[in-house]
């Protein structure tokens, strides 16, 4: 299941050299479509982000959708904490 942000004119205005990009207008783009691809799928389990220009809406997603959320920064900090192992210290 693939929803696309390309007809929102917020999100659209990233890939046309615009001056001026409407943070909370992208914001509630990916929210909106979040919202529909979950409500259109019904068992749907996460959403995967592909976009490297949505990451800082994940948690919106989240909290709008309540489905775990995997994006690029998520990929990068689960690939780092896989090759640079802490040592435990306890919880936190």
């Amino acid at each position: 299941m693939v929803k696309g942000l390309q007809d929102g004119p917020c999100f659209a205005a990233l890939f046309d050299n615009a001056t001026v990009i409407d943070n909370a207008g992208i914001g509630r783009e990916v929210v909106g479509a979040a919202k529909a691809l979950a409500e259109e799928n019904e068992g749907i389990g996460a959403i995967l982000m592909t976009c490297s220009d949505i990451p800082p809406y994940a948690a919106a997603v989240q909290e709008a959708t309540g489905l775990p959320v995997f994006d690029y920064v998520s990929m990068i900090r689960w690939l780092h904490d896989a090759v640079a192992q802490r040592v435990y210290r306890g919880i936190l």
